[in-house]
């Protein structure tokens, strides 16, 4: 798997697991996330069906105003790019956010 996290500037960590179809949860992924500095990291894992994939972002918001989800570079987002083979291995279901 090939995993390209992207926030905006008050992003600091992302980190994303796999269900394991029994309901354990294993961390896959876990780095530091700094605006303009992204990265490309790999890993080699074998999802299994039934398994789905998870990611968390976390944000530090130094600002006295909240800031909305959104791709313009006055708000922010969690968007983990994940690369995989075969071609169209991967599902994409609607993603899910809690305010």
């Amino acid at each position: 798997l090939g995993f390209q996290p992207h926030m905006n500037a008050l992003g600091t960590r992302m980190q994303t697991e796999v269900v394991h179809a029994n309901g354990m949860i294993e961390t896959l992924f876990d780095e530091p996330f700094r605006f303009g500095s992204e990265a490309h990291y790999f890993k080699r894992y074998d999802l299994l069906p039934g398994e789905r994939l998870t990611t968390h972002c976390t944000f530090n918001n130094t600002n006295d105003y909240g800031v909305p989800f959104g791709t313009a570079s006055d708000a922010e987002m969690c968007y983990q790019f994940v690369y995989a083979y075969p071609a169209h291995a991967l599902a994409n279901e609607v993603a899910t956010f809690w305010a």
